[in-house]
C-alpha cells in the first residue's frame, strides 16, 4: 500500500502544478482579451457611434485595425462667423458654447452611422464607409448634414433665449477617394481637393 503512495505523491505535485498553470493561463488570456475589447471600445467610442463600436467588439474579424483603401463620404461642418462670435464672448461661456455645438453635432453624426474624424476649432470632420462598410454612405451623410442643420438651428434658438449670439452652421459632404476629400462651401462652389492625413 505504501508503494503506491510513494509513486503517486511525487507525480501529484507536478500534475497539480500543470493544472494550476493551465487554469491561470486561461484566466489571464480571458482577462487580456477582455481588456483588449474594452480598449477598442474606449478608443473608438469617442469617434464612432456606440452601436458600431459594440458591433466591432463582437465581430472583430471583418474590421481589421490596419490601414485599408476604401471609398468614403466626407462631411465638414462649422459655425458661420465663429471668429466674430468668439471675439465678443467670455472664454468660459465660449467654451460651453463650442462644446455644446460639437457634442450635439457628434450625436447627430453617430445617429446616422458616421465616424467623427477630428475637431478643428469650431469645425467637425466626419466620414462614412469606415471602419464599418456602409453601402448607403452618401445618403447617410446627406441625411446627417440636414439633421445637423436642424440641430444647429435648435441650439441657436436655445442660446438666443439665454442672451447669447445666434449661429448658423455650414456643412458639406461628398464621396471621396480614400486618400483625399473635396470640400464644397455652402455657396456650392467646389474648391480643390483637400489632402487627408
Amino acid at each position: 500500500m505504501f508503494g503506491v503512495l510513494d509513486w503517486i505523491t511525487p507525480v501529484a505535485a507536478p500534475m497539480m502544478a500543470v493544472v494550476l498553470i493551465a487554469i491561470l493561463n486561461l484566466a489571464t488570456g480571458h482577462f487580456i482579451e477582455s481588456k483588449a475589447r474594452q480598449a477598442v471600445v474606449a478608443l473608438f467610442g469617442q469617434y464612432v457611434s456606440p452601436k458600431l463600436v459594440q458591433r466591432m467588439a463582437r465581430e472583430p474579424a471583418p474590421h481589421p485595425m490596419e490601414s485599408q483603401n476604401k471609398r468614403l463620404t466626407i462631411l465638414f461642418a462649422d459655425i458661420r462667423g465663429f471668429t466674430r462670435i468668439a471675439e465678443s464672448m467670455d472664454p468660459q461661456v465660449l467654451r460651453e458654447y463650442l462644446n455644446t455645438f460639437l457634442a450635439r453635432m457628434t450625436e447627430v453624426i453617430h445617429q446616422h452611422q458616421g465616424t467623427v474624424d477630428k475637431y478643428m476649432g469650431d469645425a467637425i470632420m466626419a466620414f462614412w464607409g469606415a471602419p464599418v462598410d456602409d453601402l448607403e454612405q452618401e445618403d447617410h451623410a446627406v441625411v446627417a448634414a440636414i439633421a445637423m442643420q436642424d440641430a444647429a438651428e435648435e441650439l441657436s434658438r436655445d442660446f438666443a433665449r439665454r442672451g447669447l449670439p445666434r449661429w448658423s452652421s455650414a456643412s458639406a459632404s461628398t464621396p471621396a477617394p480614400p486618400a483625399s476629400g473635396t470640400w464644397a462651401p455652402s455657396c456650392g462652389v467646389p474648391t480643390p481637393p483637400l489632402a487627408m492625413p
